[in-house]
């Protein structure tokens, strides 16, 4: 019986990832998962430092093989680096809500700006969706992102959730063993 009752729990708490076609669908997929996991924008400390925390873009697009860093500082400035070519910006958020404006350029001739909505953010992970869309901006910190693929990034970000799920059930098991304990004790 208790052996069943822990699988149970233990099936319930496990992360399968169902066979996707694109990054995106294996995103739309997850990030509900790890979302309870991740910070806030508001939690600026995460992905921004004085001397720029370099977070290297992420995508399924077979034909690119660009690298992209984009670096996001406190006081609002945005830089993006495509193979060392650097261009500059800015960012902001958006009062009371986890969105985030990034326009490009700078000055009178800076291009339109656009909202994303933060899906799932740690000190590993900087995930945007553009607002209304299923597009996102997929960042992984460089020393841990560098040379990974999509599906190396999906299966770290799954394995953050499972490292999460898999605390969760110990202090559950943890709980029920001393719930046991202590009904056995208050028998006798």
């Amino acid at each position: 019986m208790e052996n069943k009752f822990l699988e149970k729990i233990s099936r319930s708490m496990s992360l399968e990832l169902e066979v996707q076609e694109t990054f995106s669908d294996y995103l739309i997929q997850l990030i509900p998962m790890v979302r309870p996991w991740g910070e806030d924008l508001a939690e600026m400390e995460y992905y921004t430092s004085e001397g720029g925390k370099p977070w290297l873009e992420i995508n399924d697009r077979v034909s690119d093989h660009n690298q992209v860093l984009h670096f996001f500082f406190p006081n609002g400035e945005y830089l993006k680096s495509t193979e060392g070519m650097v261009s500059g910006g800015k960012w902001r958020l958006l009062d009371d809500s986890n969105k985030m404006i990034i326009t490009p350029g700078g000055g009178p001739k800076a291009g339109p700006g656009e909202l994303y909505e933060l899906a799932f953010l740690d000190n590993m992970f900087f995930i945007l969706r553009r607002h209304g869309t299923n597009k996102f901006l997929v960042l992984g910190w460089e020393p841990v992102a560098a040379g990974l693929t999509w599906r190396d990034y999906i299966e770290l970000l799954a394995n953050k959730y499972r490292e999460q799920q898999t605390s969760y059930r110990n202090v559950v098991i943890i709980i029920v063993v001393i719930l046991v304990v202590l009904a056995i004790l208050s028998i006798y």
